[in-house]
C-alpha cells in the first residue's frame, strides 16, 4: 500500500529535509510512500478542495509573532473540513504548540527536523488505529474497521 504524505513548508531547505526523511523510512521498511511538496498553505488547501488526500499531513509552521501561522490556520480548515489523517507541525521554536495540539496535532517537532523524529512520528502514523476505517452499526455496537482490512463488500437491497 502507497502512503501518502503532504509536506507543506515555506522554507525549500526543509520541505527537501522532510520528503528525504520520509522516503528513507519508507524505503528502509520496503514500502512505498507518495510524497507530494507544498510551498504554502493556500496550495495545500487548494489541492484538498481539488480532492487530493493524505495519510499524514506535515506542516511547518513559521511566521511573526503575535500572529497566528498560516500553516496552523490551514491545519485548522482541514480539520474543519473533515481531514482527520494525523498533523504533524515543524517549527523553529515552541511558541505555537498549544496551539497545534488544539487541531489535534500528533507530533510538534522543533527544526532542525533529524531523521530519529520523522521515524517516530511514521511508527505511529503508520498504525492502523490511524489509518482510513470504515465505521459499521453491528449488534454489539459500533466497530471500526480499517479499509486496508477489507477484503470484500457485497450490498444487497440498496
Amino acid at each position: 500500500m502507497l502512503f501518502h504524505i503532504a509536506v507543506c513548508a515555506g522554507d525549500p531547505a526543509l520541505r527537501t529535509v522532510l520528503r528525504r526523511h520520509c522516503e528513507d523510512y519508507f524505503a528502509r521498511r520496503a514500502d512505498g510512500c507518495a510524497v507530494e511538496l507544498f510551498d504554502s498553505p493556500a496550495a495545500l488547501l487548494e489541492q484538498d478542495a481539488a480532492g487530493g488526500r493524505y495519510e499524514l499531513y506535515l506542516v511547518e509552521l513559521a511566521g511573526t509573532a503575535g500572529a497566528l501561522p498560516s500553516g496552523l490556520a490551514a491545519a485548522m480548515e482541514l480539520r474543519q473540513r473533515g481531514r482527520r489523517a494525523p498533523l504533524a507541525f515543524a517549527a523553529r521554536s515552541p511558541a505555537w504548540a498549544y496551539y497545534a495540539f488544539r487541531a489535534d496535532a500528533m507530533q510538534y517537532l522543533l527544526c532542525p527536523v533529524r531523521y530519529e523524529m520523522i521515524a517516530a512520528l511514521l511508527d505511529r502514523a503508520v498504525q492502523p488505529e490511524y489509518a482510513p476505517a470504515l465505521a459499521l452499526p453491528t449488534a454489539a455496537g459500533l466497530r471500526v474497521l480499517p479499509f486496508a482490512r477489507i477484503e470484500y463488500v457485497e450490498c444487497t437491497q440498496h
